[in-house]
């Protein structure tokens, strides 16, 4: 009888994959399980961001592995080294995409020219990119004071507050939710204001 071989593979350090550590915006609440078993940041009361190692072999074809507290042991580094890697590398690997609703939805005239789409180059859990650097300045330019709607994991949008009052936008939220967002790929039923990287709640 052929004896069976193994093969080992061995796991790369901290030092050489820290570069694809990224990061993404999801609900707290739906995710409270994964939460005890791996590192993450408050981002807002009822938001997280989680941390995933990603291979790129090409445009078309990408890899993932979600970061575990395992993992942590394993390379003998704190979650604060995973968030600090993230932070870093996200809005270079995902660079930050803004642009009016219009442009969003490829008309020609204005809608509504106090609304700004923001996501990532891809579209694909873009909604953490409203935390990046420079992107509260870039929209207070923009709009002035502005409210965060989180229309789901991929994007969210940011609103003049001379738009709409508070409870109107919370209203509109929870029903989009309910009628057009799957619910994996809901973030909250609350509009936030920017405040120094984080997301706030200002309930009335």
């Amino acid at each position: 009888m052929k004896a069976s071989t193994k093969t080992e593979v061995k796991l790369p350090g901290f030092e050489e994959i820290k570069d694809r550590i990224t990061a993404r915006l999801v609900n707290r609440e739906q995710n409270k399980e994964i939460m005890k078993s791996r590192p993450y940041k408050e981002a807002a009361e009822d938001l997280i961001c989680l941390y995933q190692l990603e291979w790129h072999d090409s445009p078309e074809m990408m890899a993932e592995v979600v970061i575990t507290n395992g993992l942590l042991e394993i390379w003998d580094v704190t979650a604060e080294d995973v968030i600090r890697a993230g932070e870093i590398n996200t809005p270079r690997l995902h660079p930050p995409r803004i642009r009016t609703l219009s442009e969003a939805l490829g008309v020609t005239q204005v809608v509504e020219p106090d609304i700004y789409v923001v996501s990532n180059a891809e579209g694909f859990f873009g909604a953490v990119a409203i935390l990046y650097p420079g992107v509260q300045e870039e929209l207070e330019k923009k709009l002035g004071d502005f409210y965060v709607i989180p229309s789901a994991v991929h994007e969210v949008l940011a609103v003049s507050v001379s738009m709409a009052e508070r409870e109107e936008l919370d209203d509109l939220i929870r029903t989009i939710n309910a009628s057009e967002v799957p619910p994996a790929d809901v973030l909250s039923d609350h509009a936030y204001r920017l405040r120094d990287g984080m997301l706030v709640a200002e309930r009335p």
